[in-house]
């Protein structure tokens, strides 16, 4: 083999071992990007000791006119984004006489709530968490209004993860679950709801 095509040969071999080791690392690359992106398949949710999703809420949440005690229902939620740094929790009412969305009755609101509480107790005390603050239900009062209804209807209560520019929420302000959405649509990083049914 003549010299020029011995350095030809040499040439053609070093391209191709250079080749094969982009490629390699090309692979591992992808692996990396790949693993460094996995979502966990577990999502946010939110879950009651008092009642199921869809289940029936007992008399004792409901309003005094009811027969109830007003007692608010426990709530528990889990699989909140990393980037969570305060929750807030509604629970409004959708079935006439009440409107839909913005004009949905207001039964309870809670806002700024640390990222280190996953859960509300049964009647709980919303000035034992810290920074916590309630807002104004559809009797024009801050904190719990329990069911009320004439008919059967239907509570739904979300519970929102917040990132690190949510504003603070003064307490009584009102809102309910749509109205809280569009204002704070930036601020959300993931919700879930819960649904209850009372029949008085």
């Amino acid at each position: 083999m003549s010299k020029e095509k011995k350095m030809k040969y040499t040439k053609l071999l070093l391209l191709s071992g250079c080749l094969l080791m982009f490629s390699a690392c090309n692979s591992t690359d992808s692996t990396s990007t790949s693993d460094s992106t996995t979502v966990d398949s577990s999502s946010f949710s939110i879950s009651s000791t008092s009642y199921s999703d869809n289940g029936s809420i007992a008399s004792k949440y409901a309003c005094l006119a009811s027969g109830g005690s007003n007692i608010s229902p426990q709530y528990s939620w889990e699989n909140a984004s990393s980037a969570t740094t305060s929750f807030a929790i509604i629970m409004d009412d959708e079935v006439t006489p009440c409107g839909t969305g913005d004009s949905a009755c207001k039964h309870w609101a809670v806002f700024n709530i640390p990222s280190t509480v996953i859960s509300i107790d049964e009647n709980q005390d919303i000035s034992e968490i810290s920074n916590a603050t309630e807002g104004m239900n559809y009797t024009t009062t801050n904190g719990y209004a329990g069911p009320c209804p004439p008919q059967e209807h239907i509570y739904k209560t979300t519970v929102y993860s917040l990132n690190s520019s949510m504003p603070t929420i003064n307490a009584g302000t009102a809102l309910t679950r749509s109205k809280f959405s569009s204002t704070y649509s930036d601020n959300i990083l993931e919700s879930a709801t819960i649904s209850g049914i009372f029949t008085p």
